[in-house]
């Protein structure tokens, strides 16, 4: 692990696995972000080799709109290729992009009191649902996001994550609950025979409540707890997966994207806390 330390001038990160120097020029380089509630997570690709050669994780506060300053530090001031960001705070819902008008997008988030103030409302079409994924996102971080990278492609986290699944398992026979966790909330999509049967956000206070949304899944798909699987991507408390296990036969973590190389730096990588950043790439 290369340890980075930043000018005075700059935002310190809490974390930083590289063994490059920044800013990088002259090579061919994707940025990853991901915007949480309290964090900023990151990495960086050389497109060249397919392999990850940086990933950071800075603290980050809504409230004090930080990110701007976090954008001006030496890890994003490389030269890349392309820039895409994901946002997790927030829900979202789908609608047919039969149904789907721009201009209604406002009046659309309206109606299950998703809009809010101080938010944008945004879209991502999901090319496998032929859907579109309404959301909002605090407009202070989409514009310190868009000043820095105005090129970003921006998407909410749940959108990415099924459309990555639906990619992972197109053609399968098989049945399973997938669950991305967030500290108090999880985005759970539930597939059969490689469709998309389910989709929700459910916030939780406790591992019962955790419990009992999983199980109330199971329970509306008419799914055998006892053959569909079950797997956590995030991390799950050991109370959460005790738990579940009394009750689903088969739970495990989602495994990472298959393929994916890491430079030697990144060893040390605390992977279920950023298996959603490293589909993000594979999902676009």
């Amino acid at each position: 692990m290369a340890t980075h330390t930043a000018p005075q001038n700059k935002i310190r990160r809490d974390e930083l696995l590289s063994g490059e120097k920044f800013p990088l020029r002259n090579r061919s380089l994707h940025l990853s972000l991901e915007v949480r509630d309290s964090e900023l997570v990151a990495c960086v690709l050389d497109k060249h080799s397919d392999t990850y050669i940086a990933f950071c994780r800075i603290p980050l506060s809504a409230k004090e709109n930080n990110l701007k300053g976090i954008l001006k530090d030496d890890i994003f001031a490389s030269s890349f290729d392309g820039v895409s960001a994901v946002f997790t705070p927030n829900s979202a819902i789908l609608t047919p992009a039969a149904f789907y008008r721009k201009e209604l997008l406002t009046e659309y988030l309206a109606l299950p009191q998703l809009a809010k103030n101080k938010e944008t409302p945004c879209s991502d079409y999901i090319k496998s649902l032929d859907s579109y994924n309404l959301y909002t996102v605090d407009t202070g971080m989409l514009s310190a996001l868009k000043d820095r990278f105005p090129n970003a492609a921006c998407r909410h986290h749940s959108s990415i994550f099924m459309e990555y699944l639906l990619i992972l398992y197109k053609g399968t026979a098989s049945t399973g609950v997938h669950t991305a966790i967030f500290g108090k909330y999880m985005d759970v999509a539930a597939l059969q025979n490689g469709a998309l049967m389910l989709y929700n956000r459910f916030y939780y206070e406790s591992a019962n409540d955790f419990l009992y949304y999983l199980l109330w899944v199971y329970e509306q798909l008419q799914f055998d707890s006892r053959k569909a699987d079950c797997y956590f991507y995030g991390e799950a408390t050991d109370e959460i997966m005790n738990s579940t296990g009394r009750y689903i036969h088969n739970v495990g973590q989602g495994a990472m994207p298959a393929g994916q190389a890491f430079a030697p730096a990144l060893g040390k990588l605390p992977v279920k806390s950023c298996q959603s950043l490293f589909m993000q790439y594979l999902a676009l």
